[in-house]
């Protein structure tokens, strides 16, 4: 509940959960924060970095609450496998990010991506969850990453565009694994949802009941490039 100024440097809290309330002295410029439990900055002002990163890293699934105009800067995820990250309330990301390892779970709320993000740990969209991504980036499933949009016929998922204008990329590299049901997807760039070669489509979760809408003009809306036969 105390001023907290931050000006190029680290600052690390692992084994307890960090709540950050507002106050007249919240600056977190180039501040690289790594927390190894929840946390949490809802009241205004609490936590609006300039550059700078939050890492959230430990054994332990934990929580993330970043809202009420507060923002993160980047975001890395580097929970032991098994263990998540879960969003408590609508996020947004304005730079670029990464989930190394373990799960961010976007659980039933929204993300919204200025910047890339890539993932060699697993992204999980579970039902109700939307994803959004600025126009001219980039989501970027890799090597031994996982994405999982895994709606239901009541509540299903979305990975759609920041804004109103403009596509962006959505590409699930060789190694990486993608599962997709009841979800819609639009507005990607002209390769569309791009399964490259060496990419693994989930065959209980190949895309079942899913829409794609509204891609670039004269480009795909899902781009298959693996060997699979589903």
């Amino acid at each position: 509940y105390g001023g907290l100024a931050i000006n190029g440097g680290s600052f690390a809290i692992l084994n307890n959960n960090v709540y950050l309330a507002s106050h007249s002295i919240r600056t977190f410029n180039s501040a690289y924060l790594t927390f190894g439990r929840g946390f949490t900055a809802t009241s205004a002002g609490a936590y609006q970095p300039v550059l700078g990163s939050l890492k959230l890293n430990g054994s332990n699934s934990s929580g993330l609450n970043v809202s009420g105009g507060n923002y993160i800067a980047t975001l890395e995820v580097q929970k032991a496998d098994g263990a998540s990250v879960l969003l408590s309330a609508n996020t947004l990301i304005q730079e670029n990010s990464q989930i190394i390892s373990g799960t961010l779970d976007l659980n039933g709320y929204s993300l919204s991506l200025y910047g890339d993000m890539e993932v060699d740990g697993d992204l999980l969209l579970n039902p109700s969850s939307a994803l959004a991504i600025h126009s001219g980036k980039a989501l970027r499933i890799r090597d031994g990453g996982a994405f999982q949009a895994l709606g239901t016929s009541i509540q299903g998922v979305s990975v759609s565009r920041v804004g109103t204008s403009g596509y962006y990329a959505f590409e699930a590299q060789s190694g990486s694994q993608i599962a997709a049901t009841y979800g819609t997807f639009t507005y990607m760039n002209a390769n569309g949802i791009y399964i490259q070669s060496g990419a693994e489509i989930d065959p209980a979760a190949a895309f079942n009941h899913c829409t794609f809408l509204n891609g670039a003009s004269g480009g795909y809306l899902l781009r298959v490039d693996n060997a699979q036969h589903l």
